[in-house]
């Protein structure tokens, strides 16, 4: 990196630390119903850090946090999903085809005091998640 870039880089995150940050996220870690033996191991959409397990979207939100701060906050579906990926794709396609917008838990978040809002979800395929839009 040279100078102007340092500089840069620099003044992004001064301003982002004196912003007031939302980060909010959807992850299959919480909307799922996994089994208690789940394997955790190979599973690309579970992580362990520490003995806690940790959907890969929020651990990346939980970073984004860590390193910029920030509030954090969990979109979550009324109706879990399911554990098998292949059913789940089905049905990620399906409520995209359908235009249909899950039930979202009830949440008192007002983002309306947030100067940046960072969104995170995970990609299955056919663009933005249909929970997202929800």
């Amino acid at each position: 990196m040279d100078a102007e870039q340092i500089s840069e880089s620099e003044n992004m995150e001064s301003n982002l630390s004196t912003s007031n940050l939302l980060i909010v996220y959807f992850s299959r870690w919480g909307n799922t119903n996994y089994p208690d033996d789940v394997d955790a191991t190979t599973s690309a959409s579970i992580l362990i850090d520490e003995d806690t397990r940790y959907g890969t979207t929020e651990y990346i939100a939980n970073v984004i946090a860590e390193v910029v701060g920030g509030d954090l906050h969990r979109i979550e579906t009324v109706t879990s999903y399911t554990a098998d990926f292949d059913e789940l794709r089905d049905v990620n396609h399906d409520e995209m085809n359908r235009d249909y917008l899950p039930e979202l838990k009830e949440s008192n978040l007002d983002i309306s005091g947030y100067d940046t809002v960072f969104v995170g979800y995970p990609n299955m395929e056919q663009g933005l998640e249909s929970v997202l839009c929800a």
